[in-house]
């Protein structure tokens, strides 16, 4: 079972209801519809396993970004507004939370149930291991 995962550290400090899930290795197979979102794509049959791509938002000017499409007009949905008039009206703003959790490995986020596999790609990597 895979859940499909929102909001993260953008809403608990910005209040944004981002998608955290994606569907960026797509298999383009008869009637697959890659790219129909950012985050999905359709008529797809999921693997059995997720896996973490590691996303770093917020660095490299996070705001600066936001100024140029708040200025630009080019993000309609209005997060970058949003961003932009917390991070100016809270000078001690801090992406900190304490049920943050050091990343401990691949593995760490199964136990956790954030990534998820089954018990037949389980296997697989097991004798892959053994095999090696």
């Amino acid at each position: 079972r895979i859940r499909f995962l929102f909001g993260g550290v953008r809403r608990k400090v910005f209040g944004e209801d981002c998608a955290l899930s994606k569907h960026p290795l797509v298999f383009v197979g008869q009637d697959v519809q890659p790219g129909v979102h950012p985050h999905c794509a359709a008529h797809v049959a999921c693997a059995d396993f997720t896996a973490l791509i590691r996303h770093y938002k917020f660095t490299d000017d996070p705001f600066g970004r936001d100024v140029q499409s708040v200025q630009g007009a080019t993000i309609s949905h209005g997060e970058d507004r949003q961003r932009l008039d917390i991070v100016q009206n809270d000078p001690d703003l801090t992406l900190f939370s304490p049920t943050s959790r050091p990343f401990t490995g691949i593995a760490g986020l199964q136990e956790n149930g954030f990534l998820v596999r089954s018990a037949q790609f389980s296997a697989f990597v097991d004798e892959s291991v053994t095999n090696d």
